[in-house]
């Protein structure tokens, strides 16, 4: 349970595009209700911007001080001087039957009120820290800012978490998504999958992408992350037929309102095999962090939630390339 709460924190700090079909936290049900704050009003009389954390990534061990330090912004040309109070509680999700996509959020046993006097000039800002001392829970915490007429508003979320034991590995037994290398060291994942583009070795930004992966893959590697590779869609509009990405037709012709097909022309299927293959020796295992690579993960025949669409003979087609470079690279590893 306690490593279950922990991860539930991610979601809030660190929702990505990975998973366009998740809900963002702002849509949970009972979100605002357990906030106590109103989604997408047009205007705020304040904002709240965290802008330093005595933790990486927000993410808190039992031996560090919890620190947290913000800037309120007034965006009204009315002076904002207030006893205010900062509320910070601890929250979890569960899941709803039969939508596997939408979670409820939950309050639990820890809430703590912190008064603070705000003065902020019109238009103007100001800074104030927040500490706490007496968690003692692991889990994904809340720090919410109510100004009274003013309204409430999210400062930040932040995690309480064991602290991993961190050795290197080649297969780690937990895995997730990429979600940062610091909260990713600092919740203790050491698997994960990571997508990226197929980029023409004869495009002008190849070497660039090239280094600026390798970056990556050494910071992975410093900090014992093992990676799945993960290849999806052509970068150059140039890679698709007539140059551009291609929704559905329907039964007269006509493109649907669908998302797109993102696989590159035929003729290029010699060059990602190239492209893999060395990506695999530069960055595979023992000498990087690449233990897996991995075609788009939903080759689905006609619309994916991940949005690609080819049918499955193209995507055998581009399958056996991808297969054929790893074969080729263990020959000379």
């Amino acid at each position: 349970m306690k490593k279950i709460l922990v991860l539930m924190a991610l979601s809030f700090m660190l929702v990505s595009t990975l998973a366009a079909q998740m809900k963002d936290p702002q849509d949970w049900v009972g979100y605002e209700e357990i906030m106590g704050v109103k989604n997408g009003l047009r205007f705020y009389d304040f904002d709240v911007n965290l802008i330093e954390s005595s933790a990486p990534a927000n993410v808190f061990w039992p031996e560090d001080d919890i620190r947290l330090k913000f800037q309120l912004i007034n965006n009204t040309s009315q002076s904002i001087d207030i006893d205010a109070k900062v509320h910070i509680f601890r929250y979890g999700t569960k899941g709803i039957p039969n939508d596997i996509w939408l979670p409820q959020m939950i309050k639990l046993d820890y809430e703590k009120v912190i008064p603070v006097h705000l003065s902020i000039s019109p238009n103007g800002y100001v800074n104030t820290s927040v500490s706490v001392d007496d968690i003692k829970d692991f889990g994904g915490y809340a720090v919410v800012f109510d100004l009274g007429k003013y309204g409430r508003r999210l400062g930040t979320s932040f995690v309480y978490s064991m602290k991993p034991s961190l050795v290197k590995m080649q297969y780690p037994k937990q895995s997730l998504d990429y979600l940062g290398v610091d909260f990713l060291n600092r919740v203790g994942v050491q698997s994960i999958r990571y997508g990226i583009p197929f980029v023409s070795t004869n495009s002008s930004d190849y070497q660039g992408f090239r280094q600026e992966l390798k970056r990556l893959m050494k910071d992975f590697m410093d900090n014992n992350i093992t990676v799945m590779l993960m290849f999806g869609e052509g970068r150059m509009a140039q890679s698709m037929p007539l140059g551009t990405t291609r929704p559905h037709l329907d039964e007269n012709g006509k493109f649907l309102h669908t998302k797109q097909d993102l696989v590159w022309l035929p003729e290029l299927d010699e060059d990602f095999k190239k492209f893999v293959k060395e990506l695999c020796l530069d960055f595979g295992w023992p000498k990087g962090p690449v233990t897996a690579v991995c075609l788009w993960n939903e080759p689905w025949e006609g619309t994916s939630i991940s949005g690609w669409q080819a049918d499955m003979i193209r995507y055998k087609e581009i399958y056996t390339k991808m297969a054929e470079a790893v074969l080729e690279a263990r020959k000379k590893t």
